[in-house]
């Protein structure tokens, strides 16, 4: 399973440094979040969705998520939620045939449930996520991809009798986020940008890969969160608020705002392109460092929050077909 240790370790460690001196001087925001609000949030994201030319191999991927009410009391951590749901991620070969070419990637799917806690102060949030579940044919891609194209009126792809065999998958993942104020003030009415640096580390059966990126974003009422999240980046996008500077606290109403998105990822093991881990089979060569870059567009009306956004994701596997594209759509509601 192992390519590379605990470099990312290190680049946490590193962007920590960069980001505390910023924080610091950010840290005169002033504000608590609603401590009393709950979210519900659904994310679906498909390759279907993807501008077209671009070559395939990510399906779809569905997933919905609780985050409670904030659990802390604590003056120096403001919320400290956690959030529970259930996902599923299918991958299919690019060659849609009952019998894929050797080199191209294996048919898999993962259904999980997940479980974990965030933790934020005015300008980080910490997230921790336990993922468990299974990979293989009791994982039902083949039955909900097939529902998707009939509802998209596109062929079904023929060649998940050569799917992963049924392993079960265990990922813990840790993402620590920063935002840093670029122009205007965040939360507050008008216009304004900010930054958003992010480093993450996720191991288990299922995947092992550090990760470092940010968005930038820009717009009208920018709220105070932590952006919009692709669903593979795990976590949740949380509660999103908005300061009001008479005292009295929101949710973001009418917010609107662009984003840009970029990461890169160091992969040790993805068992959806590796193979399975116990029973050996139809892995393919993978590349260690995957680039994905993407934009987007979020707005808010009162406790609902619509995202959406197009990403490009770099060659995953040795003769893999060009660069890839999928789209997300991200549903967030506040009660």
């Amino acid at each position: 399973m192992p390519k590379l240790p605990a470099l990312f370790l290190l680049s946490a460690l590193a962007t920590s440094t960069l980001c505390a001196g910023t924080a610091q001087a950010d840290a005169d925001y002033g504000f608590r979040a609603h401590k009393d609000l709950a979210s519900i949030e659904l994310t679906g994201e498909s390759d279907l969705l993807g501008l077209g030319g671009f070559g395939g191999g990510r399906a779809t991927s569905l997933r919905v998520a609780y985050v409670t009410p904030s659990l802390s009391e604590s003056p120096s951590v403001w919320n400290s939620r956690a959030h529970f749901g259930v996902a599923q991620d299918i991958y299919s070969a690019q060659d849609k045939s009952a019998n894929p070419p050797a080199g191209d990637r294996p048919y898999a799917s993962w259904l999980y449930g997940m479980v974990g806690m965030g933790w934020e102060d005015e300008t980080t949030l910490d997230l921790v996520t336990l993922r468990a579940g299974v990979v293989g044919p009791s994982a039902r891609g083949r039955q909900s991809q097939n529902i998707v194209n009939d509802l998209a009126g596109v062929d079904r792809a023929k060649g998940w009798d050569t799917q992963l065999r049924d392993e079960p998958g265990v990922d813990v993942e840790w993402r620590r986020t920063w935002r840093i104020r670029l122009a205007g003030t965040t939360g507050d009415s008008g216009f304004g940008a900010d930054l958003l640096p992010r480093v993450g580390y996720e191991f288990g059966t299922v995947r092992h890969y550090g990760a470092g990126g940010l968005q930038y974003r820009f717009g009208k009422n920018l709220p105070r969160d932590f952006g919009v999240r692709a669903t593979r980046d795990g976590g949740v996008d949380g509660v999103p608020v908005k300061f009001d500077r008479e005292g009295s606290f929101s949710i973001a109403p009418d917010a609107f705002y662009g984003f840009l998105d970029a990461q890169v990822e160091g992969r040790v093991w993805d068992m959806p392109l590796d193979g399975n881990m116990y029973h050996g089979g139809n892995g393919v060569p993978t590349n260690t460092f995957v680039a994905r870059a993407g934009f987007g567009l979020a707005a808010h009306w009162a406790g609902v929050k619509l995202a959406a956004g197009e990403y490009f994701l770099t060659e995953e596997y040795k003769g893999q077909d060009g660069v890839s594209a999928f789209g997300g759509v991200t549903l967030n509601v506040a009660f």
